[in-house]
């Protein structure tokens, strides 16, 4: 884990050394040599001295005699590991022991002097010493760094050695993998594996066993507590310098998040009713689902045929409990005013002719729900000034009658006018306009989402299928060139009617253009048209003369692409059976027949 470390020479770093000797000859002696080395000297007669010393300086080495005037420095050293320095010491002694070495070294000495002391002896210790002070702080540096990145990264990490013992591991992993770091620390791993179902396992005894890295992108991580988790799992062996496996560093990345929300926008492609998943399309539906919650107006803007009604019922079911509340619809242009005052208000029994008895109001139907007014365009100016007034009174009479009636409810209204214009012009309240602008989700034309026609076309298809007890489950390339080259004024609406008519057609499983009916020429070419992708020809030999007016009839069927397209491929799939490839166009033999005969008269062979 811990590259080589090149530590400065000791010999060229002036260090701190702390003499401790209660004769002052020797402690004088060792100052003397100990300056001459290049290192400053700090002198103490005592084990008192010597504490005080280590309580205001920092000391790279220390040397100190065995004996110090009633304590031995056994105490010395006692002290100095029960602080923690990170210093060598080295022991001088006039009468060394084997008792009194061993236990110099046990408790944490580095070597020890016999007097009378030697300056080569001195300088070899001294170099010995620090050399091995430096690399050890460099060691202690290096871990606390490894540490602390181990500690900050999010993902899990462990370091296995080549028995599967877990060495190290970072507090990411309690979380991620339920695994106390303190607990499993020299464990076997896979003791630890108690909270899932031990998926990198496998891994972790591959890389051990042939040294060589693993890596497994999406792992389902099934958790003894919590839910499934999707992991990445990394695997890097560490190796010594003769290529032999030291153990491994296992990564475990949680992709739960994202796994999630890219399925989420994969499959986002129907919204309640609302279906695409073009980017206008997910703006307006995430748009929706912060509306859900909150009570306030909304003004739905788009082109005919769009699908603002859909909107307003999306918007309505994201309510939490809009199975319990109404949500009432009202259609404004297609009312009188006097029909439409009655319809919103309500009125008493004779508060005109053919008001015979009391009848409720919309208004007062949607209380606690959902009003929604779709054309509010379309609505005379005295009812915008009624609609005003109830907006911000929330309150209103019913025809005919004098007695307020208080309601509370959330309006959506639509319309596919253009709301500012009107207000220039002066047909509608500006003030309306403001109050019904507050939030405005506005519905793309079906043109400026072609991405999401095949999506609505495999939706009609299923929903012609029921009504028509068809299984239509496909359609050619032509007639998505059609569908995506076709203007659509009337959007999705427009959309509709002619797969109705396709489907009421199709007597097969695939819808061909033969059964659409749409203009060729109110097409917008957007793209030029992919060429046909030949077919597999007919291992039957056919005469001179059949081949050449396949050929020649083929010429022509080419010419007029796309229209004529399917008719091709039909007679290719079919090897040229014109009976076979009307059924599977789904059209009858005569037409088939007629299609060829009208093509070959309009298309010239040259």
């Amino acid at each position: 884990m811990t590259a080589p470390i090149s530590p400065a020479s000791p010999q060229r770093k002036t260090v701190n050394v702390l003499i401790i000797d209660d004769e002052p000859s020797m402690r004088l002696l060792l100052e003397q040599l100990l300056t001459g080395m290049g290192h400053r000297t700090t002198g103490a007669d005592s084990f008192q001295a010597a504490m005080a010393q280590l309580n205001t300086q920092r000391f790279d080495l220390i040397f100190s005699d065995i004996m110090l005037g009633g304590r031995d420095g056994i105490a010395l050293l006692h002290e100095i590991k029960h602080r923690n320095l990170e210093c060598p010491v080295i022991m001088i002694t006039g009468f060394p022991t084997l008792q009194s070495a061993t236990e110099a070294l046990r408790l944490g000495a580095f070597d020890y002097l016999t007097k009378p002391i030697r300056l080569a002896d001195l300088e070899k210790v001294t170099q010995q010493a620090l050399q091995h002070h430096f690399l050890r702080q460099e060691h202690l540096r290096v871990q606390k760094n490894l540490h602390a990145l181990f500690g900050s990264v999010r993902d899990a990490l462990f370091l296995i050695d080549s028995g599967g013992i877990i060495q190290e591991i970072n507090p990411s992993a309690k979380t991620l993998c339920q695994i106390d770091p303190v607990r499993a620390i020299r464990t076997p791993f896979q003791d630890q594996l108690v909270g899932c179902n031990g998926g990198c396992v496998a891994a972790v005894r591959q890389t051990l066993s042939t040294g060589t890295p693993c890596h497994i992108n999406r792992l389902e991580c099934v958790m003894a507590r919590g839910p499934v988790q999707v992991n990445e799992i990394t695997v890097t062996p560490v190796l010594h310098e003769d290529g032999t496996v030291h153990g491994c560093v296992l990564v475990v990345h949680n992709q739960t998040y994202l796994v999630t929300l890219e399925q989420s926008l994969e499959t986002r492609h129907q919204f309640h009713r609302l279906i695409g998943k073009s980017p206008k399309m997910l703006q307006l539906y995430d748009l929706i689902e912060h509306l859900g919650t909150v009570n306030t107006t909304v003004l739905i803007s788009g082109e005919s045929g769009t699908g603002k009604e859909l909107v307003a019922e999306a918007i309505h079911r994201q309510r939490p409990d809009w199975t319990l509340v109404p949500m009432v619809k009202v259609n404004c242009a297609a009312l009188s005013e006097q029909l439409l005052e009655s319809e919103l208000f309500g009125h008493v029994k004779g508060a005109f002719t053919g008001a015979l008895k009391d009848r409720i109001g919309r208004f007062e139907r949607a209380n606690s729900g959902t009003l929604f007014l779709d054309e509010i365009g379309d609505i005379s100016p005295r009812m915008q000034l009624q609609l005003l007034r109830v907006i911000q009174e929330r309150e209103f009479e019913r025809v005919g009658d004098s007695t307020p009636i208080r309601v509370q409810f959330r309006l959506i209204v639509a319309t596919h006018q253009d709301l500012k214009q009107k207000v220039r012009a002066g047909t509608f309240r500006e003030d309306l306009y403001h109050r019904l602008n507050v939030v405005n989700p506005h519905l793309p034309p079906l043109r400026e989402r072609r991405e999401d026609i095949p999506l609505l076309v495999q939706h009609f298809l299923e929903k012609f299928n029921h009504v028509f007890k068809k299984r239509i489950d496909k359609f050619s390339g032509g007639v998505l060139r059609h569908l995506l080259n076709h203007p659509w004024p009337g959007n999705v609406r427009e959309l509709e009617n002619p797969l109705e008519h396709a489907c009421l057609l199709c007597n097969g499983t695939t819808l061909f253009t033969t059964h659409l009916p749409l203009d060729p020429s109110k097409e917008e070419r957007l793209e030029p048209t992919p060429p046909v992708p030949p077919l597999p020809r007919s291992d039957i030999d056919l005469p001179p003369a059949m081949e050449t007016a396949q050929r020649i009839l083929t010429q022509k069927l080419r010419k007029r692409r796309p229209e004529a397209d399917d008719l091709l491929r039909a007679l290719e799939q079919t090897r040229w059976n014109k009976t076979e490839a009307a059924r599977v166009l789904g059209i009858s033999r005569r037409t088939f027949y007629r299609l060829l005969d009208r093509i070959e008269m309009e298309t010239p062979t040259g």
